[in-house]
């Protein structure tokens, strides 16, 4: 496998909110595919889920959207994997790390679901 993640095809859900067209392969091993996620077609993701005031410097997009689709997934009820909210979150930083984004950056987002991401952990 020459590449970590599938292409992320969405198209328009509502306002803010986009569904996935095709299935989305997040792979953690270039050598290994067993160790990846997938997420479903039809998946609804918000992509970022940044307060709309912070948009200008945390924009719901960025280097990050895989990372995030991917978290916003194991965060919701279609996800079938068992993991804890921490894992999640742990996954969720990897993950960006693995997309090449700045360790400041990574840390924020970290940061953000470590402490305001329980009230939407397994109830979406």
């Amino acid at each position: 496998m020459n590449k970590l993640t599938s292409d992320l095809i969405v198209k328009s859900y509502n306002i803010y909110q986009w569904q996935l067209v095709e299935e989305f392969f997040f792979y953690f091993d270039k050598e290994d595919d067993s160790t990846g996620i997938t997420v479903p077609k039809n998946f609804v993701t918000d992509f970022a889920s940044v307060p709309k005031f912070l948009w200008s410097i945390l924009p719901p997009t960025g280097r990050y959207t895989k990372a995030a689709v991917l978290h916003d997934y194991l965060y919701s009820n279609e996800c079938k994997v068992d993991l804890t909210r921490k894992e999640c979150d742990k996954i969720f930083l990897s993950a960006m790390k693995i997309l090449g984004v700045k360790k400041y950056t990574r840390l924020v987002f970290y940061r953000a679901v470590r402490l305001f991401g329980n009230k939407h952990f397994k109830k979406c």
